[in-house]
């Protein structure tokens, strides 16, 4: 595909079951592995990383002595030690991306979102490296975080990263017109693929089950940004006439999602699912919840919010219920090609109108699942996202 070599800055990196991990392992499916290495800033597992195919590494756990000077300096510092341990991190940051660029011979770094100072120590390595640097923008970098201070940081820090960037990739068209507001620049949107190890399906007929009942399926993590449309969703499960089951297929923990009240006789918690065995699965069910939450302090990240299971959804041949506010790029996207159905509005008519329609309107349902099928093709496919990723790295000017 060409002939750079790539360090990937991320927080997480494949084989880790998170929707930012598969979204990158589906973007370099087709990469010979010596041509691209992650750094990964978040904390794994070493079983992980044996299990992967391309070179992995880590900033936390090769990191001891950081963390045995923090520890020690604990009692000394007590008050700034969260500051002391994030200025130590920059520091331990900077000279890993370093080290793996005369290591790998790197000729290009993207650095993707989720991790605060990821931005300005791939820039400023990069400034003085006088290496391209892409910027890989799954989440709004400054409302990502829940923090004011981390947010404020994140505004001051954002703007002489974009500048000093080659390109900009976003996961969809919100966060295109964001950034192009924000900053007056066309980001270049690569929406999260489909493998190429799955298949697009041919649409299922819904029938009505009778007395068996009705089998909705959930894949992925599930975290602040489900909660409430989650919690939702069970109580429609609770008082509906019609037996309806919720079978979720996450790595989290079973005991903390019922704990939060995500819970009923016919809720079935499975463990997570690997890549190769999910499209069996959801071609299985009658119905794929696609939820992103509805309250307002969530509103800036949900609203451009595009789950990385969108794709495989959709490809599957089954209907998807897309359980979202109205100002989100998910909504959008399925009402604008009606490519699911909608209940967005967090309370159970909502959802009860959306259930109707699978009940009662089986054409209709049959027309939205060949639509998400015929936009997978346009928006989702791996040779067109392949191709326009290849451009990108093409039409970037090498550093002398």
């Amino acid at each position: 595909m060409t002939t750079s070599k790539l360090l990937i800055v991320t927080p997480v990196a494949p084989p880790s079951p998170t929707g930012q991990s598969i979204i990158l392992e589906r973007l370099f499916e087709s990469w010979s592995t010596k041509n691209y290495c992650f750094l990964v800033t978040q904390e794994s597992s070493s079983s992980a990383n044996e299990k992967a195919t391309v070179p992995i590494y880590s900033l936390i756990s090769k990191n001891k002595t950081q963390k045995q000077y923090i520890k020690k300096s604990s009692a000394f510092f007590s008050k700034i030690k969260k500051k002391l341990s994030n200025a130590l991190t920059f520091v331990f940051l900077l000279k890993k991306i370093l080290f793996i660029i005369k290591k790998e011979k790197i000729s290009i770094l993207i650095c993707s979102t989720g991790d605060p100072l990821t931005f300005p120590a791939s820039a400023i390595i990069c400034k003085l490296k006088k290496i391209p640097l892409i910027l890989y923008i799954f989440d709004d970098y400054i409302y990502q975080w829940p923090q004011p201070f981390i947010r404020k940081l994140a505004k001051l820090i954002e703007k002489p990263c974009v500048k000093l960037s080659s390109d900009i990739i976003v996961q969809n068209e919100f966060l295109a017109k964001i950034y192009h507001e924000r900053y007056h620049i066309q980001p270049i949107v690569i929406h999260n693929k489909l493998s190429r190890k799955m298949t697009v399906a041919t649409p299922k007929t819904f029938e009505m089950p009778g007395d068996i009942p009705i089998k909705i399926v959930y894949t992925g993590s599930i975290y602040y940004v489900h909660y409430d449309a989650f919690l939702n969703l069970t109580s429609y499960i609770k008082q509906s006439e019609k037996k309806i089951e919720l079978h979720i297929y996450t790595a989290q923990d079973e005991i903390q999602l019922k704990g939060i009240g995500i819970t009923h006789e016919n809720i079935f918690y499975h463990n997570y699912l690997p890549q190769d065995q999910i499209q069996a699965k959801l071609k299985q069910a009658d119905l794929l919840f696609l939820p992103l939450s509805f309250l307002d302090e969530n509103t800036n990240i949900v609203m451009t919010s595009a789950p990385g299971k969108m794709a495989e959804y959709m490809a599957s041949g089954v209907p998807v219920l897309a359980h979202t506010p109205r100002d989100c790029f998910v909504n959008w996207y399925c009402k604008n090609y009606a490519c699911a159905l909608i209940a967005d509005e967090l309370s159970l008519s909502s959802l009860k109108q959306a259930f109707s329609i699978l009940y009662s309107n089986p054409e209709l349902l049959l027309q939205i699942t060949i639509n998400a099928i015929e936009r997978v093709k346009i928006d989702f496919s791996s040779d067109s996202i392949d191709e326009k990723f290849k451009q990108i790295l093409l039409k970037i000017p090498k550093h002398d």
